[in-house]
């Protein structure tokens, strides 16, 4: 077994890919049960006003809001079953892009608390997986 063989398999790059594949997991629940509330309940935002143009206008923005998130989601685990698990440098990345999306949730949301874990945990993972992706040569990167 090569070196580079054992970065492939070493257990904290597998547990970081395995993180991303699993945020990717969540959006895409997220995002049906977005994108389905308003078949499922459909009066579900008829507290929020009278008019019921508002009401059909916000329903149908988080229905778009649903496909946003799955397709978020559908990418991140394709990244993570693919070129992040092989060690491409370009995923690692392209992956800080959950951390930051999760700091500014944080400030920009009410809720934004609860994202704190979801940014530690992606920014840990990816502390994790940086000596693994420092360690491929430029042969495992994409080449055009």
């Amino acid at each position: 077994m090569g070196n580079s063989e054992r970065a492939e398999t070493s257990p904290p790059k597998s547990l970081a890919w395995l993180v991303f594949a699993g945020i990717g997991v969540i959006f895409v629940v997220y995002g049906i049960y977005a994108f389905t509330l308003q078949y499922a309940q459909p009066a579900h935002w008829d507290w929020l006003s009278i008019n019921q143009e508002a009401v059909d206008y916000i329903g149908a923005t988080f229905r778009y809001l649903g496909m946003v998130a799955i397709g978020f989601g559908a990418l991140a685990i394709g990244i993570a079953f693919g070129g992040f698990r092989r060690g491409q440098k370009w995923t690692w990345y392209v992956f800080w892009l959950y951390p930051i999306f999760f700091l500014v949730a944080i400030w920009v949301t009410w809720p934004g608390l609860m994202c704190l874990p979801f940014a530690l945990v992606s920014a840990l993972a990816l502390w994790m997986a940086r000596p693994t992706m420092a360690a491929k040569d430029s042969s495992a990167e994409i080449s055009g």
